[in-house]
Parts: C-alpha cells; structure tokens; sequence
C-alpha cells in the first residue's frame, strides 16, 4: 500500500564538531549513505536507537545516532537545545518528521505524557500484565523499576517492537479480552 503523502528524501553532508565528514551523508528520513559510491550504510544493533560507524578521518572510527545527524543537519535548534526526542516514542524511527530538540526533563517524561494522553483517549483500561508473573500493572515507570527492567524496553514490548525484556512479556490488558 502506498501513500499519496510520500515525503521526497533530501541528502545533506554530515559535520562532526567542526570536522564535516565529506564522506558521508544523511537524509531527512533517517538514512546515512557513502557520497563516493552512493551505497546505504547498515543500521549498527544498539540497545534502542538506530546508529552507524562513520571513518572520521585518519583512519579512526566513531558510533554515531542517527536521530541526532538527521536533527543537526536538518532541524534548527535556536534555543540551543541539548537533546533530540522522537515523538512517536519510537527510538528506531529517526526520520526528521518525528524528531524535535528538547531538554533533558522533557525528553525523559515525554513516553510518560503521551501514554496517559493516549489511555485517557481510549475506551480501555491502561492496564497490562506481566504474562511471566501475572501481575497487573497500571504504571509503566513502577512496573520497570519493579521488574529491573528499563521502561523503554517495557514499553516496545508492549508496543509490538520488541518481543521480551530480560525476558518477561506484557500485554495490554485489553488485547487479551479481545
């Protein structure tokens, strides 16, 4: 299925610092390619976000994000922003119409926010269930501090991204009625 709302993929150069890697470049939905030869760089498997491994000059090596090359080289950020949030909460997502420049506190309570907006919206209960323990949760954050789990990894588990989190798997209570 295809939309009639495709968006067009622009290329800019990638800047490092002050040192811009003529090599490479990044599109505005998420894609980092070689200028030379044209090929598509693979994702590198980070806990999380998307990321690749760009030759920074004299042979060195450096791990970057892709949500914060497409943020710096597409989306001003006047107020000096020192963060870059998605805002679909999914961190594999790094093209530029889901990311913005944000503080610390508010990229942390961002998932938080928008998961009580969202269960305020539906006509089911927020609540989910550890299906290793059975326990019902209604906290996303209490249930991951709980469960040694990080909230993120509990929230792409019960997203559909992820299957398990060390382990343990959550459903929302409302898909098991179903």
């Amino acid at each position: 299925m295809t939309s009639k709302y495709t968006e067009i993929e622009i290329y800019k150069p990638i800047t490092y610092n002050s040192y811009t890697a003529a090599r490479y470049e990044v599109s505005n939905l998420g894609r980092v390619r070689n200028r030379r030869n044209g090929r598509i760089l693979t994702n590198v498997a980070r806990p999380a976000y998307a990321s690749v491994i760009l030759q920074i000059g004299n042979g060195q090596q450096k791990s970057f994000y892709v949500h914060v090359l497409v943020a710096k080289s597409f989306l001003p950020n006047p107020k000096g922003l020192p963060e870059v949030n998605h805002k679909n909460q999914n961190k594999m997502d790094p093209r530029l119409s889901n990311l913005e420049w944000c503080d610390r506190r508010y990229n942390m309570t961002y998932g938080d926010v928008v998961d009580r907006i969202i269960a305020g919206q539906m006509d089911h209960s927020p609540e989910f269930m550890c299906l290793e323990n059975g326990m019902i949760y209604r906290n996303q954050t209490q249930a991951a501090r709980e469960l040694g789990i990080s909230r993120s990894n509990l929230n792409e588990v019960l997203a559909g991204v992820r299957k398990a989190a060390k382990g343990l798997t959550f459903r929302w209570l409302y898909q098991m009625a179903a």
